[in-house]
């Protein structure tokens, strides 16, 4: 599942965790599941962007490779 549609699907479950209207230990024991669930969607996020700089940063690595080829001949 991608970034874009867990954000969605988060979104969506708190929505309907706000309609529902449950009784006082229901609401707490939800906030806690809640928490859980956004400790780990959070976790996931920055994993995606830490991977997402890697990405790019080896992209700009091998970039920089190419062009030191070309100078010295190689390429």
């Amino acid at each position: 599942m991608d970034i874009n549609s867990k954000c969605s699907f988060y979104l969506e479950q708190l929505k309907l965790k706000k309609r529902k209207g449950e009784d006082n230990m229901g609401i707490i024991k939800d906030k806690e599941k809640e928490w859980q669930e956004w400790e780990r969607f959070k976790s996931d996020l920055l994993a995606y962007f830490r991977w997402q700089r890697m990405i790019e940063k080896m992209m700009i690595d091998e970039k920089n490779n190419k062009k030191g080829e070309k100078r010295n001949g190689k390429f």
